[in-house]
């Protein structure tokens, strides 16, 4: 297996300058790609930035776009009955994507699991459903964008329909794209039992897609605030 490269990863990092200045920086320091996330490619093009200038601002550095971060799951996403401000949301990442992969050649996203308003109301779904859901939004998710790979990455915080690793691989087993990967993310793994005692005897390099480690000092009574994370970095195959 071809050894994971460095990527700098700006969801996990609170207070971004901005877009150029992030790959700027990145590629100073050494990294081999960056992990553009959505709200700083459109804080970008608030400012006055152009869509058709970001694969431009990667001329003359050796820093590339990575995976890019990241659409949102929910339960019934991109059925038949989607529809309201949860569908208008995701279609316009999924326009942004595309405008992404032509003018930046981004070739892959990072896809999370459903996350509901709170931890209670994840009881009206069984697991089996969730598992199958989340399998079929993903599927939906590669027949519209053939070029795209899929890094499915579990979170876990209890209003989260997918905590663990074990449930995220059986995702992707049932997904029947084979563009389909996990993120294996430090802080959502560390957030299921609050513990770093992690078995990964279930998981195959190949089957990995990203993998984001952030460093920082004990958040105590606060383990999902990550105001305290200081840098991230995403590990590439």
């Amino acid at each position: 297996m071809e050894a994971f490269k460095l990527g700098y990863n700006e969801a996990c990092y609170k207070d971004f300058p901005d877009l150029r200045s992030d790959i700027i920086d990145a590629d100073k320091a050494g990294f081999d790609f960056i992990e553009m996330r959505f709200d700083c490619v459109r804080a970008y093009l608030q400012s006055g930035g152009r869509l058709g200038e970001i694969g431009a601002l990667f001329d003359g550095l050796s820093i590339k776009p990575a995976t890019q971060n990241a659409l949102y799951l929910y339960p019934h996403c991109l059925e038949g009955r989607d529809h309201g401000e949860r569908r208008e949301w995701l279609e316009r990442d999924l326009e942004l994507l595309e405008m992404l992969h032509d003018e930046a050649l981004v070739q892959s996203a990072i896809v999370v699991a459903p996350l509901l308003k709170c931890a209670d109301q994840t009881a009206q779904f069984e697991r089996e459903f969730v598992l199958d859901d989340c399998a079929r939004a993903l599927d939906a998710l590669s027949s519209r964008l053939h070029w795209c790979n899929l890094v499915f990455e579990s979170v876990g915080l209890a209003r989260s329909l997918v905590r663990n690793l074990g449930d995220a691989l059986e995702v992707i087993r049932r997904a029947r794209s084979p563009r389909c990967s996990l993120a294996l993310d430090s802080c959502n793994l560390f957030l299921e039992r609050l513990e770093s005692d992690y078995d990964f005897s279930m998981l195959k390099p190949s089957g990995i897609g990203a993998v984001h480690l952030m460093d920082g000092v004990d958040p105590g009574s606060r383990p999902d605030d990550q105001s305290f994370v200081t840098v991230g970095y995403s590990l590439f195959p």
